[in-house]
């Protein structure tokens, strides 16, 4: 209990009245109350402007009369030595002095009565690096223009693209670099015949990360097509009027023009023939006809200083002969379900007529096409496309001429078969690392398949098996975003793809690809998950592996190689550290794998030591990987992605 004592004091001119209060028990005065000794504790750190600033904060300790925050850079090496940045009796402390390359430490020490008291834990911040990107490419307009855009990266100031033109003869030429804050660009200043290529590189503080990957984009324009002249007779056939299509792939246009005879055309010989360069223009008028001879015309096309020689032949005389049986030349395209039909042009014909027969083993009836408009009644035209042809069939045809009225059928048969590939089988390529927790998936064009059907079935843990397969999409694309998964049962699929061809549906059951919904990006890092594409570890990196099983004791996993640039007999001791937001961080989550030895545990934030025994300083390669009991339920179905820090902890002596 509490006892309050007055006492009074006589004074010669006054009375002072004072209260004295103690602390008593049954058995009197005891103590005045004595305060705990200040607690550990850890600061928690919160990041600002995008890691500009650190907000920290901390609980009120009433066992500490200030407080002392202590800073260290986390770097290559490890921690540098602590400072401190800060001392007074708030709990929040505001650290704006951040270099936004480095990583940070924190510690909070305790003062009372002149006595420091050491904090025992320390709080990490670390930077996240700018990831590597690709630039899209899309061209506008005729290709004229092209619109570059890449993703936005939350740990880069500005980007910069660089651009590079190269020409026809592989001459590289580097071009002013653009700073962007933006993650999109328009690039209108591009050259015709000209290949460009962009990387991009980011800037954060004064550090510039250099991008590893080049997107091309082509203004090269292809060969030009093969021309055909039309010949039409001027002045009763004392000049030759002369006009073709335009190519817009060709510079200028060469008529080569000579004599005919029995030898036949021959373009080879001086004393014959001429040579008529034009430019911009697509007809000609040829006055230099001499009565009693034949005349033969090629077109030939140039682009970029280089003659591309025509393959049709148009002829021309002054006095005109009787059409002669002429014969149809067939070349497939666009995978054989296109005939492109020519034929050299007859001064004696006004028109021409194309017909044709299936050539199925059955009499032979040649019928003018039902389109003809598109072609098959043709006026002076000396070429065709048949585009109306099934699937393995073959065909007859054959060349019709028409003067003043009177038709001369043809003669000569020309034989055409059109045989496609049958569909051929392959697995999709499904990606599930996505934030939106969908599945995207592409495959490859099959010129045998008339479209596509992606099949899907579910991993059902409750009943240890699988769904029925069913058939969730059916099209010509080649790409499919699978928005129908359910991540929240198992989002553990498998997909094939059938292919459909005139009806029949072909399957290949065994061609089968893994693919869960994630709902999370993999790390900028991938694909690393084999030696050969280990990634550099010369800086903190943050990344994730995963592991899922399935029913049927399939399991779809990841693996991140890593190297180290170790001086010669020394050891390079590296740790891990669990996200937090990991359950079970304590766990050890990765197992540790060097070449040629059985793999080891890794604890968390634990360091773990890469010897270099070699004389000279190398790199030596080593992977995290997934622990199977610690991912998935009893070590066979289930699993999730775990995201980590991986980091240098100090260099030693073996």
């Amino acid at each position: 209990m509490k006892n309050n004592v007055k006492l009074f004091l006589p004074l010669p001119l006054f009375i002072f009245s004072i209260t004295f209060f103690f602390s008593c028990d049954s058995n009197g005065i005891n103590s005045f109350i004595s305060r705990s000794d200040p607690f550990p504790d850890n600061p928690s750190i919160k990041s600002l402007s995008g890691g500009k600033a650190l907000s920290l904060s901390w609980k009120a300790d009433t066992g500490a009369d200030s407080y002392l925050v202590m800073r260290s850079i986390d770097g290559q090496n490890g921690l540098g030595a602590f400072e401190e940045i800060y001392s007074g009796d708030e709990t929040v402390y505001l650290d704006r002095d951040i270099d936004v390359c480095l990583s940070y430490a924190y510690r909070l020490d305790k003062q009372r009565g002149g006595k420091i008291f050491k904090g025992s834990d320390i709080a990490y911040f670390i930077r996240t690096l700018p990831f590597a990107d690709e630039v899209t490419a899309l061209g506008l307009e005729d290709g004229s223009v092209v619109r570059l855009s890449w993703n936005t990266d939350e740990n880069a100031d500005s980007y910069i693209l660089r651009k590079q033109s190269i020409d026809q003869n592989n001459n590289r030429t580097n071009l002013d670099p653009i700073e962007l804050g933006q993650t999109m660009y328009i690039d209108s200043e591009l050259e015709i015949d000209k290949i460009y290529s962009y990387r991009l590189d980011k800037v954060r503080g004064s550090e510039l990360f250099e991008g590893s990957a080049v997107t091309l984009y082509s203004r090269m324009r292809p060969e030009p097509t093969p021309g055909v002249i039309t010949v039409l007779r001027l002045n009763e056939g004392t000049a030759a009027y002369l006009l073709w299509d335009a190519d817009t792939h060709a510079d200028s246009y060469i008529i080569m023009k000579t004599e005919t005879g029995i030898a036949g055309v021959d373009f080879t010989d001086d004393l014959k023939t001429v040579k008529i360069e034009l430019t911009g223009k697509t007809s000609y008028i040829d006055n230099d006809i001499d009565t009693g001879k034949a005349y033969a015309y090629r077109l030939d096309k140039v682009q970029r200083g280089v003659t591309h020689e025509g393959l049709a032949i148009s002829t021309f005389e002054k006095s005109r002969s009787d059409p002669v049986p002429g014969v149809i030349t067939a070349r497939s395209l666009n995978g054989g379900t296109t005939a492109y039909l020519t034929w050299t042009a007859d001064n004696g014909a006004d028109s021409y007529r194309v017909m044709r027969s299936l050539n199925d083993g059955s009499a032979i009836q040649f019928t003018a096409r039902a389109d003809e408009s598109d072609g098959f009644f043709l006026q002076s035209k000396t070429s065709a496309m048949d585009t109306g042809l099934a699937d393995d069939k073959s065909y007859l045809y054959r060349l019709d001429k028409e003067r003043n009225g009177q038709w001369v059928i043809g003669t000569e048969i020309t034989v055409f078969s059109q045989t496609r590939p049958f569909p051929f089988g392959e697995a999709p390529i499904a990606d599930g690392f996505r934030a939106d927790g969908k599945i995207a998936l592409n495959w490859s064009n099959d010129d045998g398949a008339d479209s596509y059907i992606l099949m899907r079935r579910e991993d059902d843990p409750a009943n240890s098996s699988f769904t029925q397969w069913k058939s969730i999409w059916e099209g010509q694309e080649l790409t499919y975003v699978d928005d129908t998964v359910n991540p929240e049962k198992s989002g553990r699929y498998e997909y094939r793809l059938n292919k459909r061809r005139n009806g029949t549906i072909y399957e290949w059951v065994y061609d089968v690809t893994l693919a869960v919904a994630a709902g999370v990006e993999q790390d900028a890092f991938e694909p690393n998950n084999i030696q050969s594409q280990a990634t550099i570890l010369d800086n903190s990196r943050t990344a994730n592996l995963y592991c899922f099983g399935y029913s049927d004791g399939q399991v779809l996993s990841d693996a991140d190689w890593y190297k180290v640039n170790i001086p010669a007999g020394k050891t390079a001791h590296i740790k891990v550290i669990y996200s937090t937001s990991t359950s079970g961080s304590e766990k050890s989550w990765f197992d540790l794998y060097l070449p040629g030895q059985t793999p080891v545990p890794i604890p968390h934030n634990t360091n773990f030591a890469i010897k270099n025994e070699a004389s000279v300083q190398q790199y030596i390669a080593f992977a995290i990987r997934p622990r199977t009991e610690e991912f998935l339920t009893d070590g066979r179905v289930g699993g999730c992605v775990v995201t980590y820090t991986i980091m240098w902890h100090e260099i030693s002596n073996n």
